[in-house]
């Protein structure tokens, strides 16, 4: 990351070679720590020896990473010699010792009082770079370029750092400036990885096949070239460029997934499993490997893998846990799941996970006392595991016993009061009891503690659109809760309901048709929707809605209601 500090203001070689000699036995102990008493001064030494004694000592502190040493050193450089070059060395040290803040700090400094010094601006470019932080760094280069805006190899390293910022237009540019005969194949690279960002894959393309006809061994042009035939699903040829790939060397385990994919996309279904069987033997590579196999819905080949690796390998009993999703979701078979869930032991590090599917299981089935039981068993085996507590208590409420399910979230609430998947849990269990106000408390402390948390913003803002107060922090909440889950039906319809609240009947008709579309088998937003039609005067459509309505309410008083706004109508 430097270069000598002697490079323009090198000292008589001689007296250089003379000190070496001199310092030789005497440097060690010097270098032992600052407080020895050896210092520059302690010898009748000119300026430009002192410099080169301090200099020889912050060599040795970066050998034995002597931080003090090196400190000393470069405060008696900078007050000597506070050249473009001893800044460089002082900048090398500090980031070699693991501090950031002060290697920018000084080169900062130095760059402005030696503005045209090209070696201090990459150095501060490349920290900020490591650091990630691309914006100054792209600053830094842009204010380098301009003063040198011939130096193909700052266009080079800006036009990369443009691109991977993805500002990838204004990377083509830059590159653009570069005469064709300065164009090196690493340049062309660059370009068509640009190209690619833009999405003008054809030319993308076309660059990185030249590139890898020119230069078969070009890896970097190859995977880029496989990646770009993937993302515009041409997957016959990005398999064929993967599978190339995977000859130079000793293919890495994400190749071989790659592999493994494109071969399922092209419904090869043996070849992706040899893939799979003649690749690493690692739970790591085992697992996804196999769950790519799930989402191909190629389940008969998903279960044959797994059982093949648990023959192989028994000491491998996490892929059980994934065997059980393969046979429930691709076969429905219950007794299958189970029977692969009870495989993993409690030291198992998806214990916990596979007893939380099997109250699942309970649950789905009908049997909700032996989902409770077993809910209450972890609860015990696991008292510090949340999940355990509220899928308790969510049973409770299914079965009906309000009051218990309350009462032990409260419990939950007590020993996890900044828990907000506990504090969520009781504020809707409150709501079901029909205490409001309660619930609305701790809501607001959910967003107290997380400002973020959608579904509590949400929770807050509809309830206070349906008591039809304080509308303004209703829209306010909800507003932010749609920011944070776009894509949520029930808040849409909050936020369908605000509108309708406010008299804004034309916006609420048209967000309670989106909530629909995304949540369209809930019972409440069929409601909506038939009231904000019939304010539209949409009468029929109003009937149609509340049928719906009526035919998903599960509560008599519910029930009720829809009968007498239908018989209203």
């Amino acid at each position: 990351m430097t270069k000598s500090a002697h490079q323009g203001r090198r000292p008589n070689v001689p007296l250089v070679l003379a000190l070496s000699l001199v310092l030789a036995s005497v440097c060690l102990a010097a270098c032992q720590s600052k407080g020895n008493g050896m210092r520059a001064d302690d010898w009748d030494l000119s300026p430009e020896a002192t410099t080169t004694y301090n200099y020889l000592l912050l060599q040795d502190a970066k050998r034995s990473q002597n931080a003090t040493l090196g400190q000393y050193a470069i405060d008696e450089l900078l007050t000597l010699d506070p050249s473009p070059e001893i800044i460089a060395e002082a900048a090398d040290f500090f980031w070699k010792s693991g501090n950031s803040e002060d290697t920018q700090k000084i080169l900062r400094l130095g760059i402005q009082e030696y503005p045209k010094n090209i070696e201090l601006q990459l150095m501060l470019a490349q920290v900020y770079l490591a650091e990630q932080h691309y914006d100054e760094a792209l600053k830094t280069l842009e204010g380098y370029l301009a003063q040198n805006p011939k130096d193909v190899e700052i266009r080079r390293q800006l036009a990369d750092l443009m691109m991977r910022s993805g500002r990838n237009l204004e990377s083509l540019e830059l590159l653009e400036t570069i005469p064709a005969d300065k164009m090196d194949p690493e340049l062309n690279y660059l370009k068509a990885r640009t190209l690619g960002g833009l999405k003008r894959y054809s030319e993308a393309i076309g660059m990185l096949k030249k590139l890898v006809q020119d230069d078969p061994e070009f890896v970097e042009a190859l995977a880029e070239l496989a990646y770009l035939y993937e993302e515009t699903e041409n997957y016959e040829q990005a398999e064929e460029a993967y599978a190339r790939l995977s000859t130079m060397g000793e293919p890495s385990r994400d190749l071989i997934l790659r592999l493994v994919e494109m071969n399922l996309k092209l419904e090869r279904v043996k070849r992706a499993k040899k893939y799979v069987l003649d690749g690493p033997q690692e739970l790591g590579f085992y697992i996804p490997a196999i769950t790519q196999f799930v989402e191909a819905k190629q389940y008969e080949a998903a279960r044959d893998l797994a059982n093949e690796v648990l023959r192989k390998h028994p000491e491998m009993t996490e892929v059980y846990f994934t065997l059980a999703l393969i046979e429930y979701e691709g076969f429905k078979d219950m007794a299958a799941t189970e029977k692969a869930l009870t495989s993993i032991g409690k030291d198992n590090r998806f214990y916990e996970r596979a007893q939380r599917f099997r109250i699942h299981l309970l649950n789905e089935s009908g049997d909700l006392e032996g989902a409770l039981r077993l809910a209450r068993e972890m609860r015990a085996e696991k008292p510090e595991a949340t999940d355990f507590w509220l899928m308790e208590a969510r049973l409770l409420e299914s079965m009906d016993r309000l009051d218990e399910a309350l009462a032990l979230t409260r419990q939950a609430a007590e020993k996890w009061p900044d828990d907000t998947q506990v504090l969520f849990t009781l504020g809707s269990l409150m709501d079901s009891a029909g205490e409001k106000d309660g619930a609305i408390e701790v809501m607001e402390k959910i967003i107290a503690v997380d400002p973020e948390h959608a579904d509590a913003l949400n929770y807050i803002g509809y309830t206070l659109a349906d008591q039809n107060r304080e509308l303004d922090r209703a829209y306010d909440l909800i507003t932010l809760a749609a920011g944070l889950k776009p894509d949520n039906g029930y808040i849409i319809d909050s936020l369908a309901w605000v509108y309708y609240r406010m008299g804004k009947v034309d916006k609420a008709w048209e967000l309670i048709q989106e909530a629909i579309s995304l949540a369209g088998d809930d019972a409440v937003i069929w409601e909506h929707y038939g009231d904000i039609a019939q304010a539209k005067g949409n009468l029929d459509q109003a009937r149609d809605a509340y049928r719906k309505s009526l035919n998903l309410q599960k509560k008599d008083a519910d029930k009720e209601r829809l009968r007498d706004k239908l018989s209203d109508l």
